[in-house]
Parts: structure tokens; sequence; C-alpha cells
């Protein structure tokens, strides 16, 4: 949680240097919109879905004092994977040019150049990115967390590097927030995280070997769990491109609005998630229900206990907290106009995105990952069904983002009554309870 909230912190610190170096104008737009579908191939193959799916087979091994099992579903998974992000990468730099229209549909074909350009510089970072994802799952199957956490750290001061300086060097200047990026996620990403797991023994030997017991169970796992842990990520890239065909700077100021709810997601949502899932998975393997039931609780409450405050704050002076984060050089008092409602909007949903991580983990350690699909497609569907009527109606731009907080709160609420069901020792008294009052004193 520590590293978590030193991560947040930076990546406020990078967004008000570029929002006080940039503003909110069509560059940032297409610097925002140069980010999409790099981002979309993280976390739909490398991201928190890869670990979520790795960690519960590899602790299993663990468990069995076999090593040798466990880096042989290693070695087997990032071959496969890494082959495949590779190949994606390739084809999306190709195509790079094409996909652009569809990506900033709505946007003036102006910036299209400058999209296709920063895309293509963000794509090698996501080979980068899987590498980390690797060494990361590793790491916390062997319950070490600092290392994971120094990651971000670099990536985001990299960035700020890339904004202050590098952006003197190209024009328009938000490209070289786009070289820091891609320099960060090779620290980060490669460097330290490759010295760390070498420390714990790491046996790394390229295999296509998929019908290993272990592997073919992280791939089995893997599929469903990709759709259920990017739901968050899908539904950030559909707020921005929901938001085309607002006034310039909207796109921009929807991603610091998401970023700053976001924040307080990772730092504790995040954060309790991966703490608790190592510890999750280890319990069902021994089939401890009790112990299990025990530390999913206290996870959801805590996290209640910590998110629900920074909501109430964020509903109620959204136009304090962004003046004070962005609010300087070209960031304007116009600036702030367009981002406060958007923050208050994703307030609402703050707490259900913050809890969904730990329940789509509660199911992944059991090894379930059917029904969190079931559920994710039917909140996906919902959200995109509102976002067109909001669309197509001409409501405001905040009603976008309202329609993915209700879509969280949903979201969490039909994943723990699922879980229930799943696991019948687990009750939602103490929960509400929890909860009830956490929010009477928020």
């Amino acid at each position: 949680m520590a590293s978590n909230l030193l991560s947040r912190i930076l990546g406020l610190v990078r967004d008000a240097v570029i929002g006080a170096m940039f503003g909110t104008t069509l560059h940032t737009d297409a610097y925002v919109i140069s980010f999409r579908i790099p981002d979309l191939i993280f976390y739909l193959v490398a991201g928190g879905a890869f670990s979520s799916a790795l960690i519960p087979v590899f602790t299993e091994y663990l468990a069995k004092d076999d090593e040798e099992g466990a880096w042989e579903t290693f070695s087997t998974v990032a071959t496969v994977i890494g082959s495949v992000v590779i190949g994606l990468v390739a084809l999306v730099f190709i195509f790079a040019e094409p996909l652009t229209p569809l990506l900033a549909w709505g946007k003036p074909s102006e910036i299209f150049p400058e999209v296709t350009f920063m895309g293509r510089i963000l794509l090698p970072a996501q080979i980068f990115f899987l590498i980390g994802s690797l060494c990361f799952a590793t790491l916390y199957s062997k319950k070490q967390f600092v290392v994971p956490g120094l990651g971000p750290n670099l990536y985001n001061l990299c960035i700020i590097f890339g904004a202050v300086w590098i952006s003197q060097f190209v024009s328009p200047g938000v490209i070289g927030m786009c070289w820091g990026a891609l320099i960060g996620a090779f620290l980060g990403n490669v460097i330290v995280p490759v010295l760390a797991v070498r420390k714990v023994g790491m046996k790394f030997r390229p295999s296509f070997n998929v019908r290993h017991p272990g592997a073919s169970k992280v791939f089995r796992l893997m599929i469903p769990v990709i759709f259920g842990l990017s739901l968050p990520q899908v539904l950030a890239f559909l707020n921005n491109w929901l938001c085309n065909h607002y006034p310039k700077g909207t796109n921009t100021a929807i991603d610091y609005a998401n970023k700053l709810q976001q924040a307080p997601v990772a730092v504790f949502g995040m954060a309790m998630a991966l703490a608790a899932f190592p510890a999750l998975a280890e319990f069902w393997t021994k089939n401890e229900r009790k112990a299990f039931v025990a530390q999913f609780t206290r996870t959801l409450t805590t996290t209640a206990y910590l998110c629900l405050p920074i909501a109430a704050v964020m509903l109620t002076v959204p136009d304090e907290i962004v003046r004070i984060f962005f609010e300087r050089g070209k960031f304007t008092p116009e600036s702030t106009a367009l981002t406060a409602p958007l923050l208050q909007a994703f307030a609402v949903g703050l707490l259900g995105w913050s809890l969904a991580p730990i329940v789509m983990r509660g199911f992944y350690a059991t090894q379930e990952t059917v029904k969190p699909i079931v559920i994710g497609t039917i909140a996906t569907v919902f959200y995109l069904a509102f976002g067109f009527v909001i669309k197509f109606t001409g409501m405001p731009a905040y009603a976008v983002a309202l329609s993915s907080s209700i879509t969280g709160i949903l979201l969490v609420w039909s994943l723990l009554a699922s879980l229930r069901k799943r696991i019948p020792e687990f009750g939602f008294q103490p929960v509400l309870s929890s909860v009830g009052k956490t929010v009477a004193a928020a």
C-alpha cells in the first residue's frame, strides 16, 4: 500500500506537471488518445489478469514443495504470452495509421498524425510491461511486495522527465512524454524486477510446452480473468472514446478526473487486493474456509473504511481538489471547470471500483473465473447502452462519468451476491455493518 501510495502521489505530480506545461488542448487530447491501444494491449494481456491467473497455480506448486513444476509453468506461460504480445505490438505498429481515425473518431483530423506517431512510440513499452508482470507475479507468490511497487514510480518519474526536458527538443512538446514513458517502462519493468527475481531463484527456460498441466491451467484461468480484471480499464477507454464529440479538452479533462478517482482505487483497493490475494489462494488450497472468509471480509471492510471518506470529499469539494492538484501554468480555471463535474460523477462509484478488484480476486483465489466474466460482460453491455443514450441525446460529459460509477456499484454488488453462493460461510452482515458506519462518518 505504501509503494502504491508513492506511485499515485508521483502520478498526481506527473499530471500536475503535464497540466501546467500543456493545459487541456487538442495536443493533450491527442496524447491521451495515443495511449488507448497500447494501454488496451497491456490490460488485456500483460496486466492484472496475467498475475491473477499465474499466482494461484504458482502458489499451488510452491505449497506442494514442487519448485521445478512452478518454474516450468512460469517458463511456458512467459514464452507463449511473450510471443503473443510481440505479435500484437508488431501488427498494431504496422496498422497504426488506419486505426487512428477509429480511435479519434469525432476529433479534428489535424491531430491524427500526432496520435499515430505517439502511439508507435508507446507500443514497444507493452513488451516491457509483460516482462514486469511476469516478474511481479513471481514476487507476489513469494510474498515480496516492495520491488513491484518501484516499477510504477520509475515510470512516472521518467514521464515527468519527458515533460520537463525531452519536450524541449520535440514538436509538439507532448511527444516528449511518450519518450519518457518508453524509457520508464524499460527501467521499471525490465531492469529492476529482473534483478529482483534472480535473487529469489528464478529458473526461466524458453518453452512452448502448452500441455504442461500448470501452464494449461494458467491459460484456462487467464482467458476469462482478462475480461474480468480489465473491465475498469476498458470502461476508461470507452469513457474517453465517448467524449470525442465534446469540445476540445474534454478527453484530457475526463482523463484527469478518472486518474484522481483511480488514485484511491489503486492505493487502497488494488493494493489490498494484491496483498490479500496470495493468502486467499493459500487458504483455499489448504481448505481453510474460515481463514479465507475472515481475510476476505477484513480486506473489504478496511478498504471501504479508507475509501468512503475520500469519496465524500470528492463529492463535496471537487473544484478545490482539481484546483489544488492541477490549476497552474496552462491548466486554467476553465480547465478546472471542465474537470470538476467529471470528478464529482466519478466519486459516486469510488467504493464500487475499489471493492471490485478484491471481490474479483476472491473468485480467482478459488480458481473460479467464469462467473466474474459473465457478470462483467453484463455490466459492460449496460454501460455501453447507457453511453450511447448519453451520446445521442446530447447529455453533458459528466453523464458519461456517472454511468461508469453506476456500473461499478452494480458490478460489485452482483459479484458479492454470486460469491456468497459459492462460499456460504461468507456473510453480508459484517460488511454492511462496517460500511454503514463508515458512510455515516463520511
